[in-house]
């Protein structure tokens, strides 16, 4: 009994140091594997992104069956627009032949006179009258003129005639007639000459016509200015020009279109070309 005991005491620590020799290898060999998994990862990874780098954009390979399929049996319900020639080319049927009779569109429609030619049809205001400025004494003798007056008889004797001064007018002066403006034909303006268009009318007397009345009325901004009557011809219709000339530059002639579209003129600085 005394022996068997002695032996298991001493063989005690050998069994225990035996147990931590064989922990301790068991973890050495699992911390070189997981350090030898840890440097072939590594490396692993750097070969592929290597290999990547030098191969550029993958290739994606197109997949062999078909994106869509129709199905057998779509069911559903029928919406409108359907046969539609349209949707047979979309639908891949191809294009149905097409009509065997083909009519032209009627060609375009010309350009009435109205819609080509500015202000023709315009109604010329007429001239505003002059209104005669009396005093009150004015008044009084004027009806006192015209009120009708007691006709003594024959008999009675003194003047038997007795003379009625006559009304003083509202306009005690004429204005003056205004002189005729020379007129230069297009041509012999030079390309580039600054120019006032002030409308376009149907005939060259219509045109004189409103340059006269214009004249009378703006006699300040027409004073010294050139007439210049162009006709042109677009559509089969043509019409004509009125446009002022003799400026010295481009800021004359946009003061005085400025002070024409003052007075309710049309006016509009161009270049002759």
């Amino acid at each position: 009994m005394t022996d068997i005991e002695r032996t298991g005491m001493a063989g005690g620590p050998d069994i225990r140091m035996a147990l931590a020799a064989v922990t301790q290898r068991t973890v050495q060999w699992v911390g070189a594997g997981a350090s030898l998994a840890l440097v072939a990862g590594g490396l692993w990874w750097g070969w592929q992104t290597l290999s990547r780098e030098a191969s550029g954009v993958p290739v994606i390979q197109a997949l062999a069956d078909p994106m869509r399929e129709r199905p057998a049996d779509p069911g559903g319900r029928v919406i409108p627009h359907q046969g539609l020639s349209v949707n047979a080319v979309a639908g891949g049927d191809g294009v149905r032949p097409g009509a065997d009779r083909v009519i032209l569109a009627p060609g375009p429609e010309a350009p009435r006179e109205e819609d080509v030619i500015l202000a023709v049809l315009r109604e010329e205001a007429p001239a505003p009258v002059p209104v005669a400025v009396t005093s009150p004494i004015e008044d009084a003798i004027t009806a006192a003129l015209n009120a009708d007056a007691e006709v003594l008889p024959a008999s009675v004797p003194g003047v038997t005639l007795s003379l009625r001064p006559r009304v003083r007018p509202g306009a005690l002066a004429r204005r003056a007639p205004v002189p005729d403006a020379p007129e230069i034909a297009p041509e012999a303006l030079t390309a580039g000459a600054l120019l006032a268009q002030i409308g376009t009318f149907p005939d060259e007397d219509t045109a004189r016509a409103e340059w006269t009345r214009l004249a009378s009325a703006h006699p300040a901004h027409l004073s010294g200015r050139e007439r210049v009557i162009q006709r042109r011809e677009t559509g089969g219709r043509s019409w004509v020009r009125l446009r002022a000339a003799g400026f010295g530059g481009r800021p004359e002639a946009v003061r005085f279109c400025d002070a024409m579209l003052a007075g309710g003129v049309e006016c509009v600085p161009v270049e002759h070309r």
